[in-house]
């Protein structure tokens, strides 16, 4: 085939759509007013193409490119192609179209404030099927047939054509207005369902035939009995329904007819997926993104290569996951699909979905089994069959949700993850593989922090992962456009229960998911060469006995670059002649910054509270050095980065007056309003807050940092937030001469290392600071230490992602590594480079 599924979007979709629709402006005769630009960024975030004005450079329709016709019916995906002209300002928009195609098929939307919800901006006929590459004999017949498709959707954006598909719209609504009364929901969403599965079979079974849905005036008993002969039996077979009001006439028709073009149901679902969602994400309740489902489906294979028995998704939502088995798995029969869900609404749409996918083979005595059950309360024998288990469990911490978390952990004799605030992530895995066989193969996605945080319910993870799960292999990839609704970078893992490998499969891509060779990643794990990369794909494996080894401290080594920086650091950095670990320093302490931890941080530190300017003179000249964040650009803090309102050099009525004015503040924006505190308490908070300065000759150390390596010494007495860990203890000499070490790309590489990576950032606790080496202040020459403070008083911070060798990092160098320095100084550089852009790589 020209174009598969699994081929990398960004270099074998990218380049057809882009010559088609340039071929499309050539044949509109519109190529002298418009141009095709590729990969351009709106307020930093990157879209696939926009077709703009050449003159004023504004979009007259955004492009977004996906690989399968599943993702471009995805609710998720349209609305990441809306977000794009959403964020757009007027002055940067012509017209306010945007497309979602995978060439096989596309949606035309104009977007309009006046209706927000994507699927009711979706301009008629509503999608638009072009060709199926099944059936494609040439590159030249793609290009031709897709400039064609093409053509008709750029002819209504220049005629402005705004005729909207109401179709999904009146269904929709008609459902979701339902929502609140499940009884009601069950009746409409039948009826819907009758219709729809009826369209969808007459275009796909021609050999079966359902009776119109008036031909038994919508009677559910009668629908019921009808539908004996198919199943469907999570729409059909509830045990109650409202006498609700029938379904129009009008909207009958529409429902069939969508039934008829959209077989599959994809969108129907994912639109009501989100909106029935749409308040619950902070319970976990997020859909899996479907091409991370298509390759964790590719992972399932590898231990699972084929079928006998039951494939299960007990945290289903509407089946996303789920629903990407009868690709991997094309010979699989309905009946040996489970899915299960707690949320009752989300039990009718598994089942619409699920059953359409298999609406060829689907009968009472071969359909899935879907359920609406809390996972606790599923019967001792429903796994008694199940061969495979894939999921994306509730990820919730237990602050949010230590209920559910209770509940799963009651049952379970002895659970080996139930240590500290353990996530209900971490119970939901360790039930689940309680709760299975023998040799089931468990596909899973975890926060990827659990694999490297060394607080003791991710060491108890890690450990039970290791020691009980059967822990196979590890795949690892950038968080970038996967969860759009959580912040929680994922890992995707492997288990056999009851199986356990001398070496672990480690898989890594620096590729984002949409862009991953599907055919790569098949093509590794048969050839298993370890180091091999092949376009981005990284295929490594792990001695068991080095996990084991490092459960305590985290696991680092899931690429080869995490590989070859610890090298590096064990090579380098880690002769106990040369240096030493922060933690073993004598007479020192590594402690959080404690300003701003009882709140009132406009206040603390005023100069960005509203009221500022309204303070006299004569409180303003008494205030005090302050850092409250990590932007100084000099490794000395001076006055620091802000000031600090110290109400023990103010006389009581200069305290009352400070208060009272700063306290007026407007409320938090776009955050939740916190009870506010009275003239007393805030009076005692700031006396407390006046003993929380840190002494001069102090050096501080950002929690977060993304492109710069910052790292501070305290000039003067300086108040400092909760944004730092500080070190003190030391003297004048050896905080200039730490600090300036800690500024250099050696030390910075070891941050890189030891840190979590945060949506981008580089997050450090105290653990992982106390790990990070600083040379032995005893083997430095009077010279060299005077050379390093001239030198660091004036160093310009190192841009970690653009790295510039400077003079610091010269006399490190020289002094640390004697004749090899030069060699190891561009080794340094080339790494924290690939180091800094694969952690944030915008």
């Amino acid at each position: 085939m020209i174009l598969t599924y699994n081929d990398s979007e960004v270099n074998r979709f990218h380049p057809i759509v882009e010559k088609c629709l340039k071929k499309t402006l050539e044949q509109l005769h519109l190529n002298d007013k418009y141009e095709v630009a590729h990969h351009q960024f709106v307020k930093n975030i990157e879209m696939d193409f926009v077709i703009r004005n050449k003159e004023t450079r504004k979009s007259l329709c955004v492009v977004e490119v996906k690989r399968t016709p599943a993702a471009v019916k995805s609710q998720r995906y349209q609305l990441q192609a809306k977000s794009y002209v959403d964020m757009m300002s007027a002055s940067q928009i012509e017209k306010p179209y945007f497309i979602l195609t995978n060439i096989e098929c596309s949606y035309l939307f104009k977007n309009k404030k006046e209706i927000p919800q994507v699927y009711k901006q979706i301009i008629k006929p509503g999608l638009v099927n072009n060709v199926s590459f099944n059936e494609i004999e040439s590159e030249k017949e793609l290009i031709e047939k897709t400039t064609e498709h093409y053509k008709h959707l750029i002819e209504k954006v220049v005629n402005d054509y705004e005729e909207y598909e109401q179709s999904l719209d009146d269904i929709v609504e008609n459902l979701i207005a339902a929502k609140d009364n499940y009884e009601v929901w069950k009746s409409n969403f039948a009826r819907m369902a009758y219709e729809y599965i009826r369209g969808a079979i007459a275009s796909s079974n021609g050999n079966f035939k359902i009776n119109d849905i008036r031909q038994y005036s919508q009677n559910i008993d009668s629908l019921r009995e009808n539908f004996k002969r198919i199943d469907f039996e999570g729409i059909f077979n509830c045990p109650e329904y409202a006498n609700s009001a029938k379904l129009e006439n009008k909207l009958l028709k529409e429902i069939y007819d969508t039934g008829r073009k959209e077989t599959d149901a994809d969108e129907l679902v994912t639109a009501l997926h989100h909106i029935i969602s749409l308040h619950n994400k902070h319970l976990g309740e997020v859909p899996t993104d479907l091409e991370l489902a298509r390759i964790m489906l590719v992972l399932a294979k590898q231990y699972c290569k084929t079928l006998k028995g039951c494939v299960c998704d007990p945290a289903a939502g509407s089946g996303n996951l789920i629903s990407c088995v009868n690709e991997a798995y094309p010979d699989i029969q309905p009946k040996q699909i489970k899915a299960n869900d707690k949320n009752e609404l989300l039990l009718q749409l598994l089942s619409l979905r699920i059953g359409l996918k298999n609406v060829c083979t689907i009968t009472p005595n071969n359909a899935p089994h879907i359920t609406s059950l809390d996972i606790a309360d599923l019967p001792m024998e429903y796994f008694d069959d199940v061969e495979l288990i894939i999921m994306n469990p509730p990820m919730v911490s237990a602050v949010t949700d230590s209920y559910e978390k209770r509940k799963l952990y009651a049952t379970l004799d002895n659970p080996k993850t139930d240590v500290g605030q353990a996530p209900l992530e971490s119970a939901f895995l360790e039930y689940i593989y309680k709760k299975c066989k023998n040799n089931t193969t468990i596909v899973s996605l975890l926060p990827k922090t659990h694999l490297t945080a060394t607080g003791g319910f991710a060491i108890a993870l890690r450990k039970f992962l290791i020691e009980d799960f059967g822990l196979s292999l590890i795949f690892e990839y950038p968080s970038k456009g996967i969860f759009k609704d959580v912040t929680k970078a994922t890992v995707a893992i492997v288990g056999k229960k009851g199986v356990y490998n001398d070496n672990i499969i480690s898989l890594s891509t620096v590729n984002t998911i949409p862009d991953v060779n599907i055919n790569t990643i098949e093509r590794l794990l048969k050839e298993a060469t370890g180091g091999q990369n092949i376009d981005g794909v990284e295929y490594n494996t792990i001695k068991r006995t080095e996990l084991v080894k490092d459960v305590e401290t985290g696991w680092k080594h899931f690429n080869s670059l995490k590989i070859e920086t610890k090298n590096f650091i064990d090579q380098y950095l880690a002769d106990t002649a040369k240096t030493i670990e922060i933690g073993n320093l004598k007479n020192i302490d590594l402690h959080r910054g404690k300003v701003g931890n009882n709140g009132l941080t406009d206040i603390i530190f005023p100069e960005r509270n509203k009221n500022f300017q309204n303070l006299p003179e004569s409180i303003r000249g008494k205030l005090c050095a302050g850092m409250r964040n990590a932007k100084h650009n000099s490794i000395e803090t001076g006055k620091g980065d802000t000031k600090f309102l110290s109400v023990d050099k103010l006389t009581s009525k200069e305290t009352s007056q400070a208060i009272r004015t700063l306290s007026g503040t407007a409320k938090r924006n776009g955050k939740q309003q916190r009870k506010q505190k009275s003239y007393k308490e805030m009076l005692e908070i700031l006396h407390n807050e006046d003993q929380n300065s840190e002494s001069a000759s102090s050096i501080l150390i950002p929690r977060n940092l993304r492109a710069i390596g910052r790292v501070f010494v305290c000039t003067e007495d300086t108040f400092v937030s909760t944004n730092f860990f500080v070190l003190s203890g030391l003297s004048e000499e050896k905080a200039k001469l730490y600090a300036s070490w800690m500024s250099t790309i050696f030390y910075q590489i070891c941050c890189e290392y030891y840190s979590k990576n945060q949506e981008g950032t580089r997050k450090m606790e105290k653990k992982e600071i106390l790990k990070t080496p600083l040379p032995l202040f005893e083997n430095l020459s009077d010279k060299q230490k005077n050379e390093i403070i001239c030198q660091g008083t004036f160093q310009n911070f190192l841009n970690l992602k653009m790295p510039q060798i400077r003079n610091s990092d010269i006399v490190w160098a020289k002094i640390m590594f004697g004749e090899e320095w030069e060699s190891i100084l561009q080794e340094a550089k080339d790494l924290i480079t690939r180091l800094a852009n694969t952690r944030d790589p915008e």
